[in-house]
């Protein structure tokens, strides 16, 4: 069992907005549910391969990659304190500060499931969840693959619909991803999220605005899922993480 790390700091402690139906997110995911109300295996798949303009926020942040400040961690938050302003059910990236790291079934108290590594944002002060998946319900395994892109200018912190694409954003198809189980899975996860400061999450937001899942290829061309941490690659490069289940051929 794995315990996430944090360091205690003052300056977010903005007020949380209640967290409701999050079994009611993660559900399409199949399987049971912890006494937090997670569900574990498989997120659904989207077949629109329609181009996603960025929308909403500032058209861009201040800073750039190499600026990113270095990493923060606090402790994870209940269900109940996570906000809920992210737009509902749709496709797009949050661009935020990773604080926590919570592996599978290592908290009482925060999202934690058997079937996903979960992750807290902040954006001002406000709390995220986001669900990563380490197994499938179906019998097919999770691959991952990790990618350097080059960094540009931050995006301003919040939501935006932006597209991402294995094949057309990173040039990369399944045969280059690398099966792992479950419990190696997590570890690497751990390890490649250690020192991250400033995340994207690409992905598909919750019902009810909390957070956002399906971190995974999704069938269309410009809503595949993926991790970038930005400046956490060589020479202060965005790394991407990206993930697939053994059925996803592409």
């Amino acid at each position: 069992m794995f315990a996430p790390v944090f360091v205690l700091r003052s300056a977010r402690r903005a007020s949380l907005a209640p967290w409701l139906w999050l079994s009611i997110l993660l559900a399409g995911c199949g399987g049971g549910t912890t006494g937090n109300g997670v569900a574990p295996g498989d997120d659904a798949a989207s077949s629109d391969d329609s181009a996603i303009a960025e929308v909403g926020g500032d058209d861009a942040g201040s800073d750039t990659a190499s600026s990113v400040p270095p990493p923060e961690r606090l402790a994870c938050v209940s269900s109940s304190r996570l906000a809920s302003g992210l737009p509902t059910s749709t496709y797009g990236a949050v661009e935020a500060d990773l604080i926590a790291i919570i592996p599978p079934y290592s908290s009482v108290n925060c999202p934690s499931d058997s079937g996903h590594v979960h992750l807290q944002l902040d954006i001002s002060g406000k709390r995220y969840d986001v669900a990563i998946n380490v197994e499938s319900t179906t019998g097919d395994q999770v691959s991952i693959l990790t990618k350097d892109l080059p960094a540009g200018q931050l995006p301003a912190e919040g939501f935006s619909n932006v597209g991402f694409s294995y094949v057309n954003t990173l040039g990369v198809h399944s045969t280059e991803f690398t099966a792992m189980s479950k419990s190696a899975l997590v570890a690497k996860l751990q390890s490649e999220l250690a020192n991250a400061s400033r995340v994207a999450i690409h992905g598909l937001t919750y019902s009810d605005g909390t957070g956002i899942h399906d971190i995974h290829k999704n069938g269309g061309t410009n809503h595949d899922g993926a991790v970038v941490v930005h400046g956490g690659g060589a020479g202060g490069a965005d790394h991407v993480l990206a993930f697939r289940f053994s059925s996803d051929v592409f």
